[in-house]
């Protein structure tokens, strides 16, 4: 299952790259900031499918704030941001590259850790 949704979104990643316009320009620094933000999301969201249904909607809106909060940005930033980032399929891409080499650290330094 977890395969399907990575191909899945490796497809849509591929489609919109297939589409952009060549040289879109660097990222924007605004943007950039938002790999670590999804990183941590992404770990928020594996840790929340795991909790009861009846538990899983209360529990993203505040661990979803406690993650923004500890970044200082609120939801309507992270949207705003996420929208930027969407509009230019080189930046969702950059910005995706970015969120995989996080979860690959954070994945490396905790198995050094055990």
């Amino acid at each position: 299952m977890v395969k399907l949704k990575y191909r899945c979104w490796l497809a849509a990643l591929w489609l919109l790259v297939a589409c952009a316009e060549p040289n879109a320009g660097p990222t924007p620094a605004e943007v950039q900031k938002l790999a670590p933000i999804l990183a941590e999301l992404h770990l928020l969201e594996a840790l929340i499918n795991e909790l009861p249904l009846s538990l899983r909607d209360s529990m993203r809106v505040e661990w979803y704030q406690n993650v923004l909060s500890d970044q200082q940005m609120t939801l309507a930033e992270l949207d705003s941001l996420s929208w930027l980032m969407r509009s230019e399929p080189e930046w969702l891409e950059s910005t995706y590259r970015e969120v995989q080499e996080e979860l690959a650290r954070r994945s490396a330094e905790s198995g050094t850790n055990n």
